[in-house]
């Protein structure tokens, strides 16, 4: 869980929010665009993923994250969520994008996260 919905999300937002001119994590959160783009990606890429998970309410889980996310006291930097993507990117998307490809899942936001990556 951890690793498909925050991990890959921080994935999701670092690259394209880099490539967009922003360098913090609460700066990608307080547009829209993104956050919509991340709460798609873990409906729709991440959490069909999952086993299921006992006890947990993913739902406040993902909007958890998402405030967590876009806490400014937290100053999260775009480049220290960029760092060491070679080895992040195959452990904690990958693992989506395989399931959701044989599944027959969508994609949509996972492929435009590694093409993000590719042009970082």
């Amino acid at each position: 869980m951890k690793l498909r919905l925050l991990n890959a999300s921080h994935q999701a937002m670092c690259y394209l929010g880099y490539l967009s001119g922003y360098r913090y994590a609460h700066e990608v959160c307080a547009d829209p665009l993104f956050t919509g783009f991340l709460l798609g990606y873990m409906d729709e890429e991440g959490t069909p993923s999952l086993a299921p998970v006992p006890g947990v309410d993913l739902d406040a889980y993902k909007r958890q994250l998402v405030e967590r996310f876009a806490n400014p006291e937290i100053r999260d930097t775009l480049a220290r969520l960029c760092a060491e993507s070679s080895d992040r990117i195959p452990k904690w998307l990958l693992p989506v994008v395989r399931h959701q490809l044989a599944t027959g899942g969508e994609i949509r936001r996972s492929a435009p996260v590694v093409a993000s990556w590719a042009r970082y």
